[in-house]
């Protein structure tokens, strides 16, 4: 009988560290079209600013209350900014890569060629994506997806939380990368 999987974070911690590579295999590449990522330790300075506005703002009444009301005040937010250029970051150390939304299936491809076999869209339906939607474009790829819409500025329900280690643990388990991702690669 198989011993039941340690879905705590700890143990789904342990588990996206990279096991180190067989003796006379290369390790996988870590590196974005032939160039260094960056360090998986994000600039100390734009991440606290980040965090404090993103504080500042969720503690206003108006993103308070219900996720659909939430919705609304992420789809006015939204229209008032424009659409990043799509970028993605392998964390150092880890078998997580996150980044912007894919928006084509060549872009999805080039997470497979890195090595990611699965993915998870943070973004809300309504969010510019990718034709037919990320999940479908992951399916004409060959890659696995889990879709946990969350409003922007906000953060996930415990629910998808749980959901989204179990996804990542099983693949990290098999050997795989996946790719979290919201709009901009940013937030959630």
């Amino acid at each position: 009988s198989t011993m039941p999987r340690d879905s705590s974070l700890p143990a789904l911690a342990a588990r996206l560290t990279p096991r180190a590579p067989q003796q006379g295999q290369q390790p996988p590449s870590a590196t974005l079209r032939g160039q260094q990522p960056p360090s998986a330790t994000l600039p100390t300075l734009p991440l606290l600013g980040s965090l404090l506005l993103a504080a500042c703002i969720t503690s206003l009444p108006m993103f308070r209350g219900p996720r659909w009301l939430k919705s609304i005040f992420a789809r006015a937010a939204r229209s008032m900014k424009r659409v990043p250029a799509w970028h993605f970051t392998p964390l150092a150390g880890t078998n997580l890569v996150i980044g912007a939304v894919p928006t084509a299936d060549e872009q999805l491809r080039e997470l497979q060629d890195d090595g990611v076999t699965a993915v998870v869209t943070m973004n809300q339906v309504w969010e510019p994506q990718a034709p037919g939607g990320v999940q479908a474009a992951c399916g004409r790829v060959g890659l696995a997806h889990l879709q946990l819409p969350t409003p922007d500025y906000s953060s996930p329900s415990q629910r998808d939380i749980r959901r989204a280690v179990d996804f990542i643990g099983a693949h990290v388990d098999e050997g795989g990368k996946v790719y979290v991702h919201c709009n901009a690669g940013r937030g959630r």
